[in-house]
Parts: C-alpha cells; sequence; structure tokens
C-alpha cells in the first residue's frame, strides 16, 4: 500500500481493524499521534478540493525489497495534479 509523497500530511498514518478494514488516516493525528484534541482537521475552501492519491499493488511470484521500492518510485514520480500552464 502506497501513500504519494505529494498528500497532505505524507507520510499518512494507517489504520487497522480485526475485522479487515485497512485504510489511510490523514485526519486522525488525535487519536494516532496523541496530538491534541481536533489536531487532523483539514478546511477546504468553496469549490476547492483536495486529491488525495493511495494504491494498493499485488505482485505474482517472488519479489525483492528493491521490486517494490521501484514500483513505489514509479508511482512517487506521479504528479498529482496537472501543471497549470502559463498565461501567454
Amino acid at each position: 500500500m502506497y501513500d504519494h509523497p505529494g498528500n497532505l500530511r505524507h507520510p499518512t498514518t494507517w489504520h487497522a481493524r480485526d475485522y479487515g478494514l485497512v485504510t489511510a488516516n490523514p485526519f486522525g493525528m488525535h487519536h494516532f499521534l496523541g496530538k491534541e484534541k481536533g489536531a487532523g482537521a483539514f478546511k477546504i475552501a468553496k469549490d476547492d478540493q483536495l486529491r488525495l492519491s493511495y494504491r494498493v499493488e499485488f505482485f505474482r511470484g517472488e519479489v525483492t525489497p528493491n521490486d517494490v521500492e521501484a514500483s513505489y518510485q514509479r508511482f512517487a514520480e506521479r504528479q498529482l495534479v496537472a501543471p497549470v500552464a502559463a498565461a501567454e
């Protein structure tokens, strides 16, 4: 499971439950990091957006740590948002 380095609060905290839930949780700073209550709050301005990018990857056959790292690096090099064209 990969957390894109351009994400809010990268590296993120991960949340797992015994019934199978595994999820990224960049908002759980109070619970996971012992921060003050409300520390994970994040406001998005009207008409704005927050884009988070994660990847779950499954490999077939034998995989080395170097294989996983190379795959993560390819994912991490992707831009989350296309650059805005310069005004002429």
